[in-house]
């Protein structure tokens, strides 16, 4: 099913209002090719990009960075991780596992009941194997950033 330009460039309504409700401001840098909404990726990177930005939200960020390419969208928040490598470990397991875990420091401490989560990253997947592209996590400056590519 194509996908206008203007459903390509709306950002889900659900996620803006979270961004306004915890004061979180959105960067947008990059080259944005006015042809990617032709690409087969268009359908499904509204729904990628809301999801990893709302996980920057929910793990407290204030700014968040979106970078589009051609083939590819970064997305940095301003989160400094305490052990970014923990985390890194987690979110390769929960991208190449079938396990969920959480990478949520709230969920995973202080209670005996296991953490939940991950399901994202298995749909951004799901959506990603359709069109050959892939999501990379690596860290830089003591903070998680998330990649996706496409071909």
């Amino acid at each position: 099913m194509p996908i206008t330009p203007e459903e390509f460039r709306s950002f889900p309504e659900p996620i803006k209002t979270c961004l306004e409700q915890f004061n979180v401001t959105l960067v947008l840098e990059g080259n944005f090719p006015e042809d990617l909404y032709k690409k087969p990726i268009a359908i499904y990177l509204p729904n990628i990009t809301a999801e990893l930005v709302d996980n920057c939200v929910e793990k407290g960020a204030k700014r968040v960075v979106l970078t589009t390419t051609s083939n590819s969208i970064k997305i940095e928040d301003d989160v400094i991780e305490t052990d970014p490598e923990k985390t890194l470990r987690l979110l390769n397991k929960i991208k190449s596992s079938c396990k969920p875990i959480s990478t949520k420091d709230a969920q995973r401490k202080g209670t005996s009941i296991p953490a939940h989560g991950g399901m994202g990253i298995f749909q951004t997947m799901n959506f990603l194997k359709r069109v050959g592209g892939d999501l990379n996590y690596h860290i830089v400056n003591q903070k998680i950033v998330a990649e996706v590519t496409w071909e």
